[in-house]
């Protein structure tokens, strides 16, 4: 999942920054034991470790620092297609950069927090 959501650190900015909607996915930690998920056999629990929960549009239960970690197009829901463009010209990004900025959920965050910044999204 971690190639649809934006990853724990651009979520923790997105966050930062005023990010309020629920989000299918959420990272989070410290999730109780009947929640934890084994990937190749191993335990991912505990407080050093973030994974992404699907939790049906509502935080994890009994996880208290869930994360939103939304997918492209909950980030595109805030984002006016006319912000695009005018991210893509402000920050002069070359056709390969705006190529990326749609395969990538965090450039799709970093474009939401500077349309944030801009007082575009509210």
């Amino acid at each position: 999942m971690q190639k649809y959501c934006t990853s724990l650190e651009v979520s923790k900015r997105l966050v930062e920054k005023g990010w309020k909607k629920e989000t299918k996915f959420y990272h989070c930690s410290g999730l109780a034991p009947d929640k934890v998920k084994r990937i190749n056999g191993d335990n991912l629990n505990g407080d050093n470790f973030c994974l992404i929960c699907s939790m049906s549009q509502r935080p994890p239960p009994n996880c208290k620092r869930a994360i939103p970690a939304p997918l492209s197009a909950e980030i595109l829901e805030g984002i006016e297609t006319l912000d695009i463009l005018v991210y893509i010209a402000e920050m002069r990004l070359t056709p390969l950069q705006q190529i990326d900025l749609f395969k990538s959920v965090n450039a799709l965050a970093d474009c939401w927090i500077w349309a944030k910044e801009k007082g575009l999204v509210k």
